[in-house]
């Protein structure tokens, strides 16, 4: 179940990384740092990124994402520096957030002629944003929903040890404590990333 559990999520970034290949000396943001986010970290940082920066407003997540590559962490609040900082500003966003303010503030931050995958699940919120902002800085926009075609070789990363999955499940329940487990996820407390749950 605790495989299983970090399989899924890392999947789905090795898809991200099919349609939004991180290029060597490149500078990447990551909004989010739950399960994807906290891959994509790593996988940025294998990549060879000159910067991987990971935006969070969770302490523990900004903590677990310095250990596991991240060169920089900001809170949501921080996130202006991104924008004020060219050594900073990212060519590459990831939005693994799960909150639709975060697809705005992708767009704000990536440099001109930016790549930004929307990989986070933002269920029925809205945002108002203005689409001239993707024309004037001619960026490009690619979505990222499930594995494709990419379950084997994250199978096969995790059993290699290639990515440091262990810290990702910070809680392991037994099937009485369901209710918990969703409202750990749900709430992101307790330092909460993934919660796997045993039938």
């Amino acid at each position: 179940m605790l495989f299983r559990s970090v399989i899924e999520p890392l999947a789905v970034v090795l898809y991200a990384l099919q349609r939004l290949p991180v290029a060597e000396g490149e500078r990447v943001a990551i909004l989010g740092g739950g399960g994807i986010g906290q891959l994509l970290v790593q996988a940025a940082a294998r990549a060879g990124a000159s910067s991987v920066v990971l935006v969070d407003p969770h302490p523990e997540r900004r903590a677990l994402a310095q250990r596991l590559g991240a060169t920089r962490v900001l809170t949501p609040e921080e996130v202006a520096v991104l924008q004020e900082d060219e050594t900073l500003r990212p060519e590459l966003v990831f939005d693994a957030a799960g909150r639709a303010q975060a697809f705005r503030t992708a767009l704000e931050i990536a440099a001109p002629g930016g790549r930004i995958g929307a990989i986070g699940y933002a269920g029925s919120e809205t945002v108002a944003i203005e689409p001239s902002i993707v024309m004037r800085k001619l960026l490009d926009i690619r979505g990222v929903l499930s594995p494709t075609g990419t379950w084997d070789e994250a199978v096969d990363l995790v059993a290699r040890g290639e990515f440091q999955t262990a810290p990702l499940v910070t809680h392991d329940l037994p099937l009485d404590d369901f209710a918990q487990g969703f409202q750990l996820t749900a709430e992101r407390r307790d330092g909460a990333i993934r919660v796997a749950i045993h039938p």
